[in-house]
């Protein structure tokens, strides 16, 4: 009997972007029969009219009386799916070629894998494909241990690049200190269940511009030195520490990991941490060339946790090959890493 593949859209208020992300659903091809659900957080804008179009007949619809937490609006949009594999798109994303295809054949033979992960293709505001996307260098099964050591080194993949089995859904719990949960804390907890198989070809792409990373404060504004008006978006590394440590804390904590595996997993991620808290420091004093600039970032790091203030002894031994020019891609920056993953739906 042929899958039933389920894609499940949260929305809230993009009706241009949200068009663009259904429409590469409706160009996937599957091996079965595809549903596709869109979860309207209560949007004010055309969002209903545009769900409307005759072209979207095919389209369920679930509209929320009113605007409800986003861990809530994620739920609703899961437990929504009928089909045996469901993937959840961001309304700001879109699915390539093969996506679904691809991740329903790996379920398909490994069936002790309960989800598929792929890479992401970045995207600038243009829609110009963007270099260094996130990637794995080969096919890879993962049981949480593991998935999780390299999730906190090369970041392979958040909640839009996930297929995912219907019946984990039954056995996925989420609590209130989960909110707000973000895509990658989202996958951290579904891999409590089983293996993941992580993909390395690039087969969702995602946007996501400087200006709303500023609104959601994970970027900031800062004035080139020497160049009046000329400004460049910086990370605001303690917010994002402050949001992953919670998810470090809360989400390794689990009867499958023993405390010696816990242990290298912050390890790691703290590493990673460090690394980005001084990448950003030295950004600072780059852009404006004044030393208590960055002085003024570590100590903000360190109220969250002086260990911050330790300099990585690797910070300029690893580069990005074919990174675009600026401070931030110079030095390789991971915007997921400081939570560009999160959404506003």
């Amino acid at each position: 009997m042929l899958p039933k593949y389920s894609v499940v859209i949260p929305t809230l208020n993009r009706s241009g972007k949200l068009r663009k992300a259904i429409d590469s659903v409706l160009s996937q091809s599957v091996d079965g029969e595809l549903e596709i659900v869109v979860i309207d957080n209560c949007s004010d804008d055309d969002t209903q009219a545009v769900l409307a179009e005759p072209g979207y007949a095919a389209v369920r619809v679930v509209r929320q009386p009113m605007r409800v937490p986003r861990i809530q609006n994620f739920m609703t949009a899961l437990r929504s799916a009928t089909g045996d594999y469901v993937s959840i798109l961001f309304d700001d994303e879109e699915m390539m070629p093969g996506n679904l295809l691809i991740k329903g054949q790996v379920m398909d033979e490994h069936p002790e894998v309960i989800a598929v992960t792929s890479s992401i293709v970045k995207r600038e505001a243009d829609g110009r494909v963007s270099i260094g996307s996130v990637s794995r260098s080969a096919f890879t099964i993962e049981a949480r241990g593991e998935y999780l050591r390299n999730m906190f080194v090369t970041w392979p993949g958040g909640l839009p690049q996930v297929l995912m089995r219907r019946s984990t859904l039954d056995h996925l719990e989420l609590e209130a200190r989960d909110e707000p949960l973000d895509a990658d804390a989202f996958v951290m907890k579904l891999s409590t269940l089983g293996a993941i198989a992580t993909l390395p070809d690039g087969l969702v792409t995602e946007t996501v511009t400087d200006s709303e990373m500023v609104r959601n404060g994970l970027l900031e504004r800062v004035e080139v030195t020497g160049e009046p008006g000329n400004f460049v978006s910086l990370p605001t590394i303690w917010f994002g520490w402050s949001h992953y440590r919670m998810r470090i804390e809360h989400l390794l904590q689990s009867n499958d990991l023993s405390n010696q595996q816990i242990r290298s997993l912050r390890r790691a991620a703290y590493r990673v941490f460090r690394k980005d808290v001084w990448k950003a420091a030295y950004c600072r004093w780059q852009v404006t060339r004044r030393m208590q600039n960055a002085i003024a970032l570590l100590l903000r790091a360190a109220a969250f946790d002086p260990g911050l203030l330790i300099p990585p002894v690797d910070l300029f031994l690893v580069r990005k090959p074919n990174a675009k020019p600026g401070p931030m891609a110079k030095l390789g920056f991971r915007r997921s890493l400081v939570g560009a993953s999160l959404k506003t739906s």
